[in-house]
């Protein structure tokens, strides 16, 4: 892949219901055929390594250098968590053709 991908969340600890807002972008030599940006958490631990999609924004006509203004409204659950036998950690994916990057964040009542 020749060019660069980034996310940028204005914050790293949201509540539920909150919006979580950032910009994300890429430089590329060509334009990619697709670009979407998704909210996501998984569990992570021994036997288990899941990811669940909570909402999708797909880019239309991506260019291949552009910025992206996106938003997302948190559900009230499941929080932020990290223990020993396993974790949910929440993020924002921007996927660029082959090429992407993860920002994460912090879910809990505050």
């Amino acid at each position: 892949m020749s060019g660069e991908v980034g996310i940028v969340l204005e914050r790293t600890a949201y509540r539920p219901g909150e919006r979580v807002a950032g910009q994300a972008g890429w430089h590329r030599d060509k334009p990619p055929r697709q670009a979407s940006i998704r909210l996501f958490w998984r569990v992570r631990g021994a036997r288990v390594d899941d990811v669940k999609v909570v909402d999708v924004h797909d880019v239309a006509q991506p260019q291949a250098a552009q910025d992206v203004a996106f938003e997302f409204t948190l559900p009230d659950e499941p929080y932020s968590y990290r223990g020993t036998l396993f974790s949910i950690e929440w993020g924002v994916e921007l996927l660029v053709g082959d090429s992407g990057e993860v920002a994460t964040f912090t879910l809990g009542p505050g």
